[in-house]
């Protein structure tokens, strides 16, 4: 009886190897999934930003680039969403490690204040 436990979780847990099915579509471009590029620039304040003229100027600008982050935030919740959907389709250990690494990349990328992924902290 206790081996019938075992050999079910198994199934359950792993379909894709208790069936010989090939990797899902869906799951290989998941594991494929590279961080889109912010093509956002994020303007400098000049020195002589007294001047109420520049300074409009840069305040112009710095909407222009928050906007710009928040549309480059859209795109990678959406790119979570489908790499999180990925894993319906049932994952080796490799292949929910893999996609786990590029879920908390897009996660950090998308709490960070200009969409780029945070440095990841060093283990000592």
């Amino acid at each position: 009886m206790r081996k019938l436990k075992i050999c079910c979780a198994v199934m359950i847990l792993t379909p894709s190897i208790a069936f010989g099915a090939e990797t899902h579509p869906d799951v290989k471009e998941a594991m494929s999934y590279n961080l889109p590029e912010i093509t956002c620039n994020r303007p400098k304040p000049s020195a002589a930003s007294r001047d109420p003229h520049k300074l409009g100027r840069f305040e112009r600008a710095q909407k222009r680039w928050l906007k710009c982050v928040k549309k480059h935030k859209k795109v990678l919740v959406t790119d979570f969403v489908k790499l999180k959907a990925s894993a319906s389709h049932g994952l080796t250990d490799e292949q929910a490690k893999l996609i786990m690494q590029k879920l908390s990349e897009i996660q950090s990328a998308v709490e960070s204040p200009t969409g780029v992924p945070l440095p990841k902290a060093e283990d000592s």
